[in-house]
């Protein structure tokens, strides 16, 4: 135990910048909060439930351990160069695995798989689940006030029962409830069962509870607003969500109560000697922990490395001028200064028209290596009270070649107007709406020397959508102009 303590040390100090960025996120967002439960529940788990039958399972130093965490942290280079978080999480993750396997061996890896399966809980997953559930949250309140007989009109996220409007904002989706309830039911199933399969039926209970639990709480406060005949405020809306919360924990103790719970299994004898031939083991190989934590930051700084000695990442925004020449449309606004966004984005805006229609156009450039582009750079102010009532991708082709195209409708919460956003990332002559081949791109760019420049661009239209042949020429058109890093 003492190899391992410093093997995961060594790895602690090198991973100490991904750790603190993790455990950010776990305090920013509601819906990791349940993360720093993790490791005391692990190390109850280990330390006290299942305490006698974790001692029977004698360590035996395993020299694979070091190439598992020397893949992982090939892992997290390759993360740090293409600037993607939950890569760079992942691959600590995958690390301490690394750091367990090589101090303890395959064969209490084996039997504890499942317990050390709550680490994947340490990890920021929420935001991939977010769309699907407000998509979900929508059709629940869609589908039960009308099955009521209530009358229900629904746009997207954007719905209407009665005279009350509604909007599906991230808050809404009940990520928290999901992930929470989740780690719960996943947590109780490794302090009652062995086998990972029937933990997985727990976890995967706790998220029916989830999900079930926030569509109870958004109809509950429809509903009791609909009787009422005014709408709730916020602190209510607190209210109604703790009952439905403490609803669903309590359903889930009632299942864990009535369900059977294994018994300690403390392993069979060692009838091959197995203990006294990894005990006489070569010294270095019954430090293969020790060795693992080394391999882990020597390559995660090597990594690091690599990426800060790259190319320069980005040259000089044009203050004036450069601005798209665009068909049809006349140039009505250009900046006389860029915009720097949050002390790191680089941000030209121009505004066009073209009879009754204005048209707005923004290009933004990253500065440094670790800078990030996103679409919510160019999102509305929430102040302005625009929603996001729709988002899709699309294609857009002509002869010169196709681009890839986020497009997001907004609706004003205080009328009916519509906006139209279309975002497009553009890394040398690619046009597209993945991040991860932006950032792949640009990694490789670094690696190499290569003077690549990633930008975003976004167009915003009022009123009616603009078509696909026209949405490509504009794109085109703002690509081809080298109005970033002239």
């Amino acid at each position: 135990m003492g190899y391992l303590a410093l093997g995961l040390g060594v790895l602690a100090i090198a991973m100490t910048p991904t750790a603190i960025t993790l455990a950010r996120q776990w305090g920013q967002t509601q819906a990791y909060g349940q993360a720093w439960l993790v490791l005391p529940v692990l190390l109850y788990a280990f330390g006290w439930h299942w305490r006698e039958a974790v001692l029977a399972t004698r360590p035996r130093p395993c020299v694979a351990g070091i190439a598992a965490t020397g893949g992982a942290a090939v892992l997290w280079a390759a993360a740090e160069l293409t600037n993607i978080d939950i890569g760079r999480q992942s691959a600590l993750v995958l690390m301490v695995f690394g750091v367990v396997l090589a101090a303890l061996g395959t064969t209490f890896i084996r039997r504890w798989w499942p317990a050390l399966g709550l680490l994947v809980f340490l990890l920021p997953s929420a935001d991939l689940l977010q769309p699907a559930l407000r998509w979900a949250t929508a059709e629940g309140l869609y589908f039960v006030p009308q099955a009521l007989g209530l009358e229900v009109q629904r746009n997207g996220l954007l719905l209407s029962v009665g005279t009350h409007h509604y909007f599906v904002a991230d808050a809404c989706s009940g990520a928290a409830y999901v992930t929470l309830l989740t780690f719960l039911g996943y947590a109780f199933g490794v302090l009652m069962y062995r086998s990972f399969w029937r933990v997985s039926v727990f976890a995967l209970a706790g998220a029916v509870f989830g999900v079930v639990s926030n569509l109870v709480r958004v109809n509950s406060i429809v509903l009791l607003d609909y009787w009422r005949g005014s709408q709730m405020d916020l602190v209510s809306h607190g209210y109604v969500q703790w009952i439905s919360l403490l609803g669903a924990i309590g359903v889930m103790l009632f299942v864990v109560a009535r369900s059977n719970v294994d018994r300690p299994d403390y392993g069979g004898t060692d009838r091959l000697n197995l203990d006294h031939r990894y005990t006489n083991r070569a010294p270095w190989r019954r430090a293969a922990a020790l060795w693992a934590g080394f391999v882990g930051a020597t390559v995660t700084t090597l990594g690091v490395a690599a990426a800060n000695n790259g190319a320069p990442y980005a040259g000089a925004m044009a203050p004036r001028g450069a601005a798209p020449s665009l068909d049809g449309w006349a140039l009505i606004e250009r900046p006389n200064t860029p915009m720097v966004e949050a002390g790191v984005l680089l941000h030209l805006s121009w505004r066009y028209s073209q009879v009754a229609r204005h048209l707005q156009m923004d290009v933004v450039q990253a500065r440094r290596q670790g800078d990030k582009l996103s679409e919510s750079v160019v999102a509305p102010p929430e102040s302005e009270g625009w929603r996001d009532i729709q988002r899709a991708t699309l294609r857009t082709c002509s002869a010169n070649g196709c681009a890839g195209v986020i497009h997001q409708i907004w609706q004003s919460s205080a009328s009916v107007s519509v906006r139209h956003t279309y975002v497009t990332f553009v890394i040398a002559d690619v046009m597209t709406t993945s991040q991860l081949l932006l950032r792949a791109r640009t990694g490789w760019a670094v690696l190499v020397g290569e003077a690549v420049k990633p930008r975003l661009i976004a167009i915003t239209i009022d009123g009616k959508a603009i078509s696909p042949h026209e949405l490509h020429a504009l794109l085109v058109a703002a690509a081809a102009d080298r109005v970033v890093g002239q």
